[in-house]
């Protein structure tokens, strides 16, 4: 399939034809769960695709990629978890972060690939889910939804940060606070102004008649435990004030980068030397991606924001959007995939000031993830398929 679409500047009047085809369905053959595009990464002249759900547990997770060399679709390794979320380079290698080991709750995985292979480590202790990994100052840090077990009947899900010296003996180094009734997660790290920054949210299982009746038309789908539904919603202001977790001299303390109230999550990017925060705000918050994507519309009770932190200061960025689906830095530009009013909008911009946008044809479906490759964008949607269209807009 290949059509040429036509799109327009946001600030301006611009009128641009690109092409826009059908790439590849590489996921194809497996259950409908497994194959949403999560993520999508380019290393050596390879697009690795990452695939699967671990809310659903569609594990094991083949690693699937596109050859340019070649011109073919490839899988050669097979991962111990139930997705692939993330790909991270680290000293020339690549790494997946094991979000969901399908091995038991004692050890948490991570993969490594040297250019010629795969190599499991399973070392991480009680990552249930390990959200990122990144090297600062010659030490390996891994952020991840951790599992404390006091005994039989006390059981605690923490975020824990562990830190390694060489990725096979790791030792916790942070634990977030811990409630019976609330899961904490730390999903992301980033390096700025020369701190490491990790980032956090927390969601506890409520019953429906737990939430306030205003709030019950923007819920999403319960989950089922012992014949009783329940819904996961997202807390806001998990640490009071703070926004976010800084190392700093030996010792990680909580930082208030953001005026706002009732932040549920926050996802750090990083460009030209400024930190941009996605923001989600809101009260009885469960989710809202699929809440936008069904009604074309943010749930009365959540907002998004864009925000900027230049290590004084924090600014709001103006910008139209329903949901920021995925950001990638390419050269001297920032791209940026926006939903809004049921449109996928890939934005383009060398300054933060001044945009340029190409829409996504409808029938490209929910775009979940992309990439850049030279002149090229990559686009994974939720059916498995990938597309492919001109980054020179």
């Amino acid at each position: 399939m290949k059509q040429l679409i036509v799109f327009t500047a946001l600030c301006g009047i611009v009128l641009n034809i690109i092409s826009f085809e059908l790439f590849g369905t590489p996921v194809e053959n497996k259950i409908e769960a497994a194959r949403t595009i999560n993520t999508m990464h380019v290393f050596e002249n390879k697009l690795f695709i990452g695939h699967g759900d671990y809310g659903v547990n569609t594990g094991p997770t083949d690693i699937i990629y596109y050859d340019f060399n070649d011109k073919t679709w490839n899988s050669k390794f097979t991962i111990d978890d139930e997705a692939i979320m993330r790909y991270v380079e680290i000293d020339s290698n690549l790494i997946i972060p094991g979000v969901d080991a399908t091995d038991n709750w004692d050890f948490g995985n991570y993969y490594i690939y040297d250019g010629v292979k795969w190599k499991k480590n399973r070392s991480i202790p009680h990552g249930i889910h390990v959200f990122d990994i990144i090297k600062y100052d010659s030490i390996l840090y891994c952020a991840t939804g951790n599992y404390l077990a006091i005994d039989s009947l006390n059981e605690l899900a923490p975020g824990a940060i562990l830190s390694s010296i060489n990725g096979s003996q790791w030792n916790y180094d942070y634990i977030s606070p811990s409630d019976k009734n609330l899961v904490y997660r730390i999903t992301d790290f980033i390096e700025y102004d020369n701190k490491l920054m990790a980032f956090y949210y927390g969601y506890t299982g409520l019953t429906k008649n737990e939430i306030p009746e205003e709030y019950h038309s923007f819920l999403g789908k319960p989950f089922v435990q012992d014949t009783i539904e329940y819904y996961l919603v997202l807390m806001s202001d998990i640490m009071g004030q703070s926004d976010v977790l800084v190392y700093e001299n030996d010792f990680w303390r909580l930082s208030n980068i953001i005026p706002d109230e009732k932040i549920v999550t926050l996802k750090p990017f990083l460009f030209n030397e400024k930190l941009l925060l996605y923001a989600v705000k809101g009260d009885y918050v469960t989710g809202i991606g699929n809440y936008v994507r069904n009604n074309g519309v943010l749930p009365d009770n959540a907002n998004t924001e864009l925000y900027m932190y230049d290590s004084e200061k924090t600014v709001k960025i103006k910008m139209d959007f329903d949901l920021i689906v995925d950001i990638c830095k390419y050269n001297t530009s920032l791209f940026m995939l926006i939903l809004r009013n049921k449109e996928y909008l890939l934005l383009k911009s060398d300054d933060l000031k001044k945009w340029n946008a190409m829409p996504i044809p409808q029938y490209a479906g929910d775009i979940m993830s992309f990439t850049i490759n030279g002149n090229d964008v990559f686009f994974g949607n939720s059916r498995g398929e990938i597309y492919k269209s001109d980054s020179r807009f």
